[in-house]
């Protein structure tokens, strides 16, 4: 077992403090669907998209896709997709993550209910890039990247363009089981993302009212830093963390983690993000959660 490491990146004020975007990529997992609900944002700004209108044909809306409350399963519950990772297998296309997800075995949650799920995201991912006529990758870069001056990000197509992280990619991981998409880039870059995302003006303030307007989904979270975990639309939130309240999302893959999260209530009010090779999402949010506190 390697040792664990973390990297720490930091932005107060909106300039870094800790880490350079020339510092070497990292996986980011989850974060990816904070991304990608902010790209929605945007197309709602735009006039493109209505939050609350169901989509063509189906029951449920962008809002209950970003706020995992369509009543959707998730694929990275099923046992035959942890076995074809663990085989190496080719990833799934777009058909076949819905065909597996939406088995009739498989139980779907009701609607309304808080379920997270990575093939709503899946479901956003194709939404935008219909809507926009770009793949994923062209779309997040007008939409969001290059507005905000975020450097050194893209989609990973191939286990090689993870093999060029900063803890590479030794068991040839594929990003394509990563449905929604698997985005690389420099800590800092998530850091500046997030903190550029919430203090605007990419995002117009009532868009960013209605992505922290969260629901409480459980309890505190042992050996996690939650002790009123909520979800806004592609955020995960808590009013009464250890740091004050905390916004942003914390993503997992095979062997790294990652922490991204905007403190408000820190002295001074920062964006910090963590990652670490380790497949443990506690230890990576305390430690992000440590970060924000050590400044007060």
């Amino acid at each position: 077992m390697p040792t664990e490491e973390m990297i720490v990146a930091r932005v107060v004020a909106g300039v870094p403090a800790e880490g350079k975007v020339t510092d070497a990529p990292v996986a980011w997992w989850s974060f990816g669907k904070t991304v990608l609900a902010a790209a929605v944002l945007a197309l709602v700004r735009d006039g493109k998209a209505d939050l609350e209108a169901p989509l063509a044909g189906e029951s449920y809306s962008l809002r209950t896709l970003l706020q995992h409350t369509a009543g959707l399963p998730d694929y990275c519950s099923l046992r035959v997709y942890r076995e074809a990772i663990a085989k190496a297998e080719p990833p799934w296309t777009d058909e076949e993550f819905m065909a597996h997800t939406l088995a009739p075995h498989v139980r779907r949650p009701s609607p309304g209910e808080f379920s997270y799920s990575n093939l709503g995201y899946l479901l956003v991912r194709r939404w935008i890039e219909a809507t926009t006529g770009e793949d994923i990758e062209t779309a997040v870069n007008q939409l969001l990247l290059r507005p905000m001056q975020i450097e050194g990000v893209r989609f990973a197509r191939t286990p090689q363009d993870l093999a060029a992280t900063a803890w590479g990619n030794e068991d040839r991981y594929h990003p394509g089981w990563v449905g929604h998409g698997l985005l690389i880039g420099p800590p800092v870059s998530a850091a500046l993302f997030l903190d550029r995302l919430i203090m605007g003006p990419t995002i117009p303030a009532p868009l960013l009212k209605e992505m922290r307007g969260s629901i409480v989904v459980g309890g505190p979270i042992e050996g996690r830093p939650f002790a009123q975990p909520s979800y806004g639309l592609g955020v995960m939130m808590d009013p009464k963390a250890p740091a004050g309240r905390m916004v942003g999302h914390t993503g997992q893959g095979p062997t790294t983690t990652a922490a991204i999260y905007r403190f408000p209530d820190a002295r001074p009010d920062c964006t910090i993000a963590v990652f670490a090779n380790s497949p443990h999402q506690g230890p990576t949010e305390w430690a992000c959660v440590r970060a924000a506190m050590a400044k007060n």
